[in-house]
């Protein structure tokens, strides 16, 4: 699940049933699966918080070699894997310099 906050922020949240490590992996950290590791709460939701420039943006969550969808995504695109990826569009304008 996706939380859209100001400015660009966007809070990951994943509620599949794991014991973790859970990442969060896309094409903002060019799908390494070692950086973005979410933070378990009490209530046993993993969530991390980003901040992204506006534009569409590919995600999975990715714990214990498995790859996970999110229920929640905007939509979802199709990959090269013939599977599909979770997309989260984040508001706003680019700007051209």
């Amino acid at each position: 699940m996706v939380r859209k906050m100001e400015g660009g922020r966007i809070e990951f949240r994943f509620t599949g049933l794991t014991e973790g490590p859970v990442h969060l992996v896309g094409d903002f950290n060019e799908w390494n699966a070692s950086f973005h590791r979410m933070k378990r709460q009490e209530d046993g939701v993993w969530v991390l918080s980003l901040k992204l420039p506006p534009g569409e943006y590919a995600y999975k969550f990715f714990s214990r070699g498995e790859w996970f969808n999110d229920p929640e995504a905007d939509y979802y695109r199709p990959n090269i894997w013939g599977s599909s990826d979770s997309v989260v569009t984040v508001p706003g304008s680019r700007s051209r310099v």
